[in-house]
């Protein structure tokens, strides 16, 4: 991601007008500009800056010269400023995680794919089904998966509640495995699964669209916080794994598709820095 930072030189009496252009062209610059992410006005004392997001340096640059900057944002803003604007194109920090926010969430839908392989065609009691007292379901690893996504989407990029807050405690690994012998119906299930993982598109979306505090900052944590996720879905996808194949008797799927994943020490690891 990148970001093109116009500082503006603007007397008080004119900034209405100013702001007047920037909502003017703010949408057309969204809609139709390649690579345009998001677009802020930030006002301070001194100055006014309009800071644009984009996908790539390369994208910001071919907006300067394009003819909505030069003919309509140019040509509205000139007789307002007081000096020429102050134009800056910042590429981010640490290149590998904030470009790849939109390839780690489709690797993210490819893990959960891959755990869906493993058990929507298995029925609701073999979903549930455990061996002995001290172990896990299908169905408890399925509810834990979403549990812990949404736990550090909330606690690491937004405070929000949790969509099924009597799940949490039960999906929490803290929970002995004794005590998650009563879980909640497959349809329940389901249910909180695609809502997490509606939850972490829509949190991890506006963060790549800059559409946070500290844009940069969260794209690093984003990042992180998705590769974690795409992990730990695969380290509990290997024992559903070993109950379906083991216990249930059933056919494992393939593994997933990608350059990014592959078999580490047995378990399904994404690295895309290997």
């Amino acid at each position: 991601m990148a970001y093109l930072q116009i500082t503006l030189q603007v007397d008080p009496a004119h900034r209405a007008a100013a702001a007047g252009v920037y909502e003017k062209y703010k949408q057309p610059f969204l809609d139709t500009v390649p690579g345009a992410l998001s677009k802020k006005l930030l006002v301070r004392d001194e100055d006014v800056q309009v800071l644009h997001g984009f996908e790539t340096a390369a994208d910001a640059q071919a907006y300067l010269s394009s003819e909505l900057f030069t003919r309509d944002v140019v040509g509205g803003l000139s007789p307002l400023l007081k000096a020429d604007p102050d134009v800056r194109v910042y590429d981010t920090v640490w290149g590998p995680v904030v470009h790849e926010l939109t390839a780690l969430l489709r690797e993210y839908d490819r893990a959960r794919a891959y755990s869906d392989d493993l058990w929507k065609d298995l029925s609701p009691d073999e979903v549930t089904w455990r061996p002995h007292e001290d172990s896990s379901a299908i169905g408890w690893h399925l509810g834990h998966q979403a549990h812990v996504a949404h736990f550090m989407i909330r606690n690491l990029t937004a405070a929000e509640p949790s969509p099924d807050p009597e799940l949490d405690g039960l999906m929490d690994s803290a929970n002995p495995e004794k005590f998650r012998g009563a879980l909640p119906t497959v349809e329940r299930l389901t249910a909180f699964r695609d809502t997490v993982a509606e939850r972490v598109h829509a949190r991890i979306g506006d963060i790549a669209a800059g559409e946070t505090g500290a844009p940069t900052q969260m794209n690093i944590v984003a990042g992180h916080l998705l590769l974690a996720l795409i992990n730990h879905e695969y380290q509990h996808d290997q024992w559903i794994s070993e109950v379906r194949a083991d216990n249930l008797g059933h056919a494992l799927p393939h593994d997933p598709a990608s350059d990014w994943v592959s078999r580490i020490d047995g378990y399904l690891v994404c690295n895309p820095y290997a």
